[in-house]
């Protein structure tokens, strides 16, 4: 009798453990933000999600670029733009320019800060230039580095896009992608911090495709992300193990 309990709760331990431990995907539709822009224009300084997703996940959008392309190309903050089911762009332009792009020497990107750590599995444009798959090149990248105290901006702000990626920079390249032709994102890296950004040579890789490289223009729709849940006190998962045992051994008792 002992050792059939003990068979079972073990057993049931396991499945509870399992169960406890799987992930939770997200889908954040970047086009529906909980606020709206200024004066309820398509520009604001960041855009917040939290109200359509479960798990109790919020996340919120910025957008960087380099200032320039002659001089001072260093990093900073600019503003974000929602365009509706097209999706999010970068900076204040006519367009194609409040796209997400890597046009004139200035490379775009959006930051995506989670509530907790996730890992991104997929990206989705809602708007291509001329609806082009050449136009629609992505880059990825993780941060998982340490901000010891720090904000995340201050990783970004006044920095070239290529001290990012730097043995101190604590980003790392998640891949680059042909958003127009798959947008699955093959990274394993979990982290609260994401940036999308147009394809940017500075974080490494080739361009997606055989074209050579081109300027890329595009709007972030939405992503899809997986958290896995906070695990139960091992404590917890051996008591329920234990009644679950006690249970199956009684309901064999009665029949």
């Amino acid at each position: 009798m002992l050792k059939q309990m003990l068979s079972t709760a073990a057993l049931a331990s396991g499945l509870m453990l399992a169960m406890n431990t799987q992930a939770v995907e997200i889908e954040v539709n970047l086009y529906d933000p909980d606020n709206s822009g200024f004066w309820g224009s398509a520009y604001e300084w960041s855009y917040q999600y939290g109200n359509d997703l479960s798990n109790e996940m919020t996340v919120q959008a910025t957008a960087w670029t380099n200032r320039s392309s002659w001089g001072d190309t260093r990093i900073t903050q600019d503003l974000i733009s929602d365009w509706g089911n097209s999706g999010l762009g970068v900076e204040y332009a006519n367009t194609p320019d409040h796209a997400i792009d890597n046009a004139k020497g200035k490379f775009d990107a959006v930051l995506l800060s989670f509530s907790e750590a996730v890992t991104l599995e997929s990206i989705t444009a809602g708007w291509v230039r001329d609806n082009s798959s050449w136009r629609s090149d992505a880059s990825v990248l993780a941060f998982t580095g340490n901000l010891n105290g720090e904000s995340i901006g201050s990783t970004i702000q006044d920095k070239q896009w290529g001290d990012l990626v730097a043995a101190d920079g604590g980003w790392s390249s998640a891949g680059n992608y042909r958003l127009s032709e798959s947008g699955v994102v093959n990274s394993d890296a979990v982290s609260q911090y994401w940036l999308v950004g147009a394809f940017n040579p500075s974080f490494g890789g080739s361009q997606p495709g055989n074209y050579g490289y081109t300027e890329d223009f595009f709007k972030l729709k939405s992503v899809t992300a997986s958290v896995n849940p906070v695990p139960l006190p091992g404590s917890m998962l051996l008591f329920g193990a234990g009644l679950l045992g006690f249970g199956v051994i009684r309901r064999k008792r009665n029949a």
